[in-house]
């Protein structure tokens, strides 16, 4: 892993539980040996949380709740800039036209949230949101808040050597996923899981769009 960017993400604080507490983010999803770091890092710029999709979309608490986590936060974002240029690229040469409509989505957000503009000032993703998560071994799920035919785009970290694939039942299909693999897939639409991992932590981030802010704008993912 990047060095700066591990450096970067040893400060912030991390989530265990939260509106999705008894799904994916429950805190029996997360197995560390030698007391290693364990939560969710979610940095979106804009979002709605659950059950609040009918009203403007606001900022992720975690990450302005204190001045030290947008100070870290902050960092974080900064030094996985590479890493965001490689993830939009990856998107615009698989599927180019929900790519321009992501730029578009971005452009009118930009218009009406002042801080979404400033945090596109060192934030090159075109998605609105990302989350890490540390040693979280995440049980079968389908993204439900995705819209249906956007693309999830996550890549794994870390130096454990073993496991840790994603597990795709309905297409009965195992993937490889260590360090440094890039896994792309309509995420509403599969139902995936992550397998578990020896050898070491394990960090992924996962890139996605929700479908309540596409509605906000009264547009549609392509």
């Amino acid at each position: 892993m990047n060095k700066v960017l591990w450096d970067a993400l040893e400060h912030v604080k991390l989530d265990t539980g939260g509106a999705d507490a008894k799904g994916r983010n429950s805190a029996s999803s997360y197995v560390a040996e030698n007391d290693e770091k364990v939560g969710c890092l979610k940095l979106v710029k804009v979002w709605h949380a659950i059950g609040h999709t009918v009203s403007d979309s606001v900022r992720v608490k975690i990450v302005t709740e204190s001045a030290d986590q947008v100070k870290y936060a902050a960092n974080v974002v900064k030094a996985a800039n590479h890493l965001s240029h490689m993830i939009n690229r990856a998107l615009e040469l698989i599927d180019e036209d929900q790519y321009k409509a992501l730029m578009d989505l971005q452009q009118r957000c930009v218009e009406k949230y002042a801080h979404v503009e400033a945090l596109n000032a060192i934030d090159p993703l075109v998605y609105e949101g990302r989350a890490i998560m540390f040693n979280r071994q995440t049980p079968a799920h389908v993204d439900k808040q995705d819209p249906k035919r956007s693309w999830a785009t996550m890549i794994t970290l870390g130096d454990f050597t073993a496991g840790g694939n994603l597990r795709i039942e309905r297409l009965n299909l195992t993937i490889r996923y260590l360090p440094r693999d890039v896994v792309i897939l309509r995420g509403r639409l599969l139902q995936h899981e992550v397998q578990a991992w020896s050898g070491g932590r394990r960090i992924s981030i996962a890139h996605f769009t929700h479908e309540s802010l596409w509605k906000e704008f009264g547009m549609t993912c392509p």
